[in-house]
């Protein structure tokens, strides 16, 4: 486990950044390549394409044989099949890793989220499929905070620690742009073959969630996995001159409540994942953007003459459409809960604090109690009912695996 300081300016996260070691072995190109141009390091893309493994699996500078007409890849002792192009069911050649992938889920934990915290690595732990290794990376606000939170018994091994530095409270997005330095110092420092970045208030709650997750990145392609924002929770801004505006976030892309990619991948396309607390680091500046332009209207998913609540994740969806990244955002489900069954709220009741669940193909992957840090515990559902809902569909889903030993 490591301990990383953070200060606002993000000079000791790129720091960090830079030590982090590549986990990925080079994958030699064919000879005719080589002849003829320089080496290059492959994409993740390719190389899950071409069938290479993880680097657990094969040391630095290792080479190995593809057959263009598929069959199996061998590399050491690690064995992965490649289906042909043509195969029932395949739209083109794919590789099927059985090598372990390293993951890590990452989450900015605020001074009272301990026990939320514990619950986010217990459910990921308890529903994993054991196939691949799970490390749990946090950041936190002191050095006491940060050895409660080793010593807590968390139920996946810790990996990174981040010490981050909060803005002082002297305006109303102080706590989005302390958010932001946390995410960057997540991002940075993340040393895996996959990650999630998330809210600490969450819980994993699908069966083989992990493997499910590299399904996605590998046999489907997909380049950034995560939740969506509400589209029915506007935000009234009040501007100089009594001008009121009302604001949305951004629509149709993911966002970095619930956010997985591959770290390498997305490192070499930015160094950081969140400028807010760059831009918005001043009492005087307003998180607010027109949308004036189509360009911006399809990068933002809001028409032209809209205003935009910026916010953390503001970043990703300029990403996404720049290097045209293949996304896959979750389905966002509230009011009509599966996992959540104790949660009910009047029809007045805040849209933007009504918990969540997010669903992938059908299947719910995560549970979130939103706004644990500022919600009441005197309102309509506490923490203490969004655990027992957690632990008590955790149960259902390992009882018939349980019957079946």
């Amino acid at each position: 486990m490591q301990t990383i300081v953070a200060g606002p300016r993000g000079s000791r996260w790129r720091a960090a950044r830079a030590a982090v070691p590549c986990r990925w072995a080079r994958l030699e190109a064919p000879d005719k390549a080589r002849r003829g141009s320089p080496r290059r390091a492959l994409s993740y893309a390719e190389r899950l394409k071409l069938g290479e493994l993880s680097a657990n699996s094969a040391g630095s500078g290792s080479r190995c044989c593809l057959a263009e007409s598929g069959g199996l890849l061998r590399r050491n002792n690690a064995v992965a099949l490649i289906r042909p192009a043509g195969s029932a069911g395949d739209a083109e050649r794919t590789a099927v890793p059985e090598a372990p992938l390293k993951i890590a889920i990452c989450t900015p934990v605020p001074d009272n989220g301990q026990e939320l915290f514990q619950l986010l690595a217990e459910s990921a732990a308890r529903l994993a499929s054991g196939r691949h290794e799970v490390t749990i990376d946090f950041t936190c606000h002191g050095e006491a905070q940060r050895a409660a939170l080793i010593a807590c018994g968390a139920a996946l091994p810790i990996g990174r620690a981040h010490i981050v530095e909060r803005a002082p409270p002297k305006f109303f997005h102080a706590n989005s742009v302390t958010h932001s330095r946390c995410l960057n110092a997540l991002f940075a420092g993340v040393d895996a073959d996959l990650a999630i970045i998330c809210d600490y208030d969450m819980a994993l709650v699908a069966r083989d969630w992990d493997a499910l997750l590299v399904d996605q990145f590998t046999a489907k392609g997909v380049a950034v996995l995560g939740s969506p924002y509400a589209s029915d929770a506007p935000f009234t801004f009040k501007l100089p001159n009594d001008v009121t505006v009302s604001a949305r976030r951004y629509q149709g892309k993911v966002n970095c409540m619930f956010f997985a990619f591959a770290p390498r991948d997305l490192k070499a396309k930015t160094d950081r994942l969140c400028d807010f607390g760059a831009l918005y680091n001043e009492p005087s500046s307003i998180p607010l953007r027109f949308i004036s332009n189509p360009i911006e209207s399809l990068c933002f998913g809001l028409p032209v003459g809209a205003f935009m609540h910026l916010d953390t994740g503001g970043l990703l969806p300029q990403l996404i459409e720049r290097h045209k990244l293949r996304q896959h955002v979750l389905t966002r489900r509230v009011r009509s809960y599966t996992v959540l069954t104790s949660a009910r709220f009047p029809e007045d009741f805040p849209p933007h604090l009504l918990p969540e669940e997010y669903v992938l193909d059908d299947t719910p992957l995560v549970a979130h109690f939103r706004k644990g840090a500022s919600k009441s515990e005197s309102d309509n559902f506490t923490r203490e009912m969004f655990a027992r809902d957690v632990r008590a569909w955790i149960a259902g889903l390992l009882r018939p695996a349980a019957q079946a030993v």
